[in-house]
């Protein structure tokens, strides 16, 4: 679904979107109607945006880099990630210390809206029409391509069971049971 999006809107938006909620913590604290409810019921719609924030980044990775590129800033992009999740999460409890849960929200919030200032610097290429044509003729692609814009839902859903057919008519789904099955064994029940 992300791929059928604009990329630049949905990175700049979802920061917009989840920098104005997390301000609304530090404004109920201000005007007294902070609650723990409040919170709880915050908490869900941030982590659902940001399901949609990561794979649209990693989407817009391949558009913003040339090809040669791209390796190397798969990389960086991996690592830089992970090297500030870790951070964050180290430091976090300090700054709670620090600054107070709510400041921390009211500078999280900041940063989304810094975040959102540079997505929008962002030039993404278009994507080019160049990809295997699996057989198909140009006018063919062109009709399919007219169906899906007349009808993404649609296209979205013969996708999706293209990708079903795959993952489950080649070895690649028995190596994803045994991870399923190794997650699941593994879990706390955290």
């Amino acid at each position: 679904m992300i791929d059928r999006v604009p990329l630049r809107g949905l990175l700049v938006y979802t920061q917009l979107f989840q920098a104005l909620l997390l301000l609304v913590v530090p404004v109920a604290y201000y005007f007294d109607f902070l609650t723990v409810g409040l919170v709880l019921a915050i908490t869900p719609i941030l982590s659902t945006i940001n399901m949609w924030f990561y794979p649209a980044q990693m989407s817009a990775l391949p558009k913003i880099l040339d090809k040669k590129q791209l390796t190397q800033g798969n990389s960086l992009f991996s690592i830089a990630y992970q090297g500030i999740d870790v951070a964050c999460n180290a430091a976090s409890g300090a700054l709670i210390l620090l600054l107070g849960a709510v400041a921390i929200y009211f500078w999280n919030s900041l940063g989304f809206f810094v975040g959102a200032l540079l997505f929008m610097q962002l030039k993404i290429k278009k994507a080019s029409n160049h990809s295997s044509n699996n057989g198909k003729t140009t006018t063919e692609n062109k009709t399919s391509e007219l169906r899906s814009r007349h009808n993404p839902m649609k296209k979205y859903v013969s996708d999706m069971k293209e990708g079903l057919r795959f993952i489950f008519a080649t070895p690649l789904s028995r190596i994803q049971l045994g991870m399923i099955v190794i997650n699941a064994a593994a879990s706390d029940g955290s």
